[in-house]
């Protein structure tokens, strides 16, 4: 069973929360300490989107058993609430990130401008040039996580579907020379799986 939410889960529950744009929050409830429940509504239609914070966001129809009052978001979490130019309205935990120089706290505008845009594409080339460089014995997937937009998870995944060990390593299970064109493929998969999410809608 998963635990935590990792990047392909998030570019996909992004496409499916695309049909709540236009939406508002009629309340927040607390179900535990980092598990939320949203109203949201518009003239015609409700829905309610249940947030664990780090590991699920979706929506629900199941009556969960929450406080009666709405949520002060007094918890300890992570969970940010912006009106619709990303100043931040509420917020579970107020943070400063002094290396980006961000505060996170309430009528600040939330980073948005900060997210990581999506990666091109490795090239066979470029990708024989990130692994030259890299010692013997790194984690291939760790390698490789910073230069894609898909994760660490959906690049294990990938290198076990074409054939490699999930903790494959340079110069030990992996060979350059003579796998580099197959871990190509498992690259250009994970991306295929990233595109797919495009367009989710759930299920």
């Amino acid at each position: 069973m998963k635990s935590r939410f990792n990047t392909i889960d998030i570019r996909a529950i992004v496409s499916e929360l695309q049909s709540f744009v236009g939406m508002r929050v009629n309340n927040v409830y607390d179900v535990d300490n980092k598990t939320y429940l949203i109203r949201l509504q518009k003239p015609e239609s409700k829905a309610v989107l249940l947030v664990e914070s780090g590991i699920r966001i979706h929506t629900t129809e199941f009556e969960w058993p929450k406080n009666m009052m709405p949520s002060g978001f007094a918890m300890k979490g992570n969970i940010i609430l912006t009106d619709n130019e990303y100043t931040i309205l509420n917020l579970l935990r107020f943070r400063t990130d002094e290396v980006q120089d961000v505060k996170f706290a309430v009528r600040e505008r939330y980073p948005v401008d900060n997210a990581k845009g999506p990666e091109p594409p490795l090239s066979l080339e470029r990708l024989n040039e990130v692994l030259a460089n890299t010692p013997k014995g790194e984690q291939i997937k760790k390698v490789l996580n910073p230069h894609l937009s898909c994760g660490a998870t959906l690049i294990e995944h990938c290198l076990m579907k074409f054939g490699f060990s999930s903790n494959a390593k340079i110069d030990e299970d992996f060979d350059l020379s003579k796998d580099g064109v197959k871990l190509l493929a498992a690259l250009h998969s994970a991306e295929e799986f990233m595109e797919m999410t495009t367009n989710f809608k759930g299920q």
